[in-house]
């Protein structure tokens, strides 16, 4: 998301072709996704439609979302920062939390294979299942109905 810009965003859905990295003449530039499945256009939600909005609405820097002076922010201080907010307020969170609660929810909600592999940019269901938790409910639920 650190990477998207104004023309990322299409009517109806947004296009994952770019990622914030080094090379080895600079850091923090934006560079080509690191694998063609890591390609991905994803259809634009309301709620994320808002938020992108109003991202936008506070500079007019073609990368979304940028600090004023349209320097692009850096996801480790970034996840850090957030990390220590979590830990003051007693939470254990942290960047990849978000996608490991993304990727639990598809898989809890029934979402087919195909679709949360190329939703999370993956390129084998295993990775997927990497990020994908259960919860105590479904577990007493798979339990209780093998001893029926």
């Amino acid at each position: 998301a650190l990477a998207l810009n104004r023309n990322d965003i299409k009517k109806d859905t947004i296009c994952i072709s770019k990622e914030i990295g080094s090379s080895l003449e600079d850091k923090m530039v934006i560079r080509m996704c690191k694998t063609e499945l890591s390609v991905r256009e994803i259809p634009l939600t309301g709620g994320i439609k808002e938020v992108i909005d109003k991202a936008c609405s506070l500079h007019n820097n073609d990368t979304i979302f940028s600090a004023e002076d349209g320097s692009f922010y850096n996801s480790t201080i970034l996840g850090d920062r957030i990390h220590r907010i979590g830990k003051k307020e007693g939470l254990d969170f942290n960047m990849y939390s978000i996608r490991h609660l993304f990727a639990t929810d598809l898989t809890l909600n029934g979402v087919d294979e195909r679709t949360r592999i190329e939703l999370m940019g993956h390129s084998n269901i295993k990775t997927t299942l990497g990020y994908a938790r259960s919860n105590r409910g479904r577990k007493l639920s798979a339990l209780e109905s093998r001893n029926d």
